[in-house]
């Protein structure tokens, strides 16, 4: 099975995550980021978790997707290791081949497949709508605390 793919199988049985996979929340250590002088004598803050709500966006995709497939007869277990996993191929796939993000996506959704029907959903639903919602949310949030500096 490709990284990143997603079996649509009851049936299929993961192994179980290896230590280096499973360690790597327990070894991230938070950066520190120092408030940074900006014009006007304000002060701004920044945060390692990247746009959005950082680490909480991708959670929370993790769960809605282990979630779905708890809905359609995966064990919850079961379920949310296969998101993880999906989710450690996807981000291995991005950093190792270097590709655009669209590439990928043509790579891997097969014409008339299950992920081109996810894909499908998505766009119907808005979800790049929603992330950029979040974001500016977030960014929004950001510029508000940075003026209590």
């Amino acid at each position: 099975m490709p990284e990143g793919s997603w079996p649509w199988r009851a049936a299929v049985r993961l192994r179980p995550l290896s230590r280096r996979c499973s360690g790597k929340l327990r070894g991230l250590r938070r950066r520190r980021c120092a408030l940074r002088p900006l014009r006007g004598g304000r002060r701004r803050g920044c945060k390692s978790g990247g746009p959005g709500g950082g680490p909480a966006d991708v959670y929370l995709f993790a769960k809605a997707l282990a979630e779905a497939a708890a809905s359609e007869g995966i064990p919850r277990d079961l379920a949310l290791r296969m998101a993880l996993k999906t989710i450690e191929g996807a981000e291995y796939n991005m950093r190792v081949s270097r590709l655009a993000p669209e590439e990928l996506i043509r790579i891997v959704a097969s014409p008339g497949g299950t992920t081109e029907a996810a894909l499908r959903r998505f766009a119907a639903d808005g979800f790049s709508d929603i992330v950029a919602g979040a974001v500016h949310a977030a960014a929004d949030r950001s510029r508000e605390l940075g003026r209590s500096y």
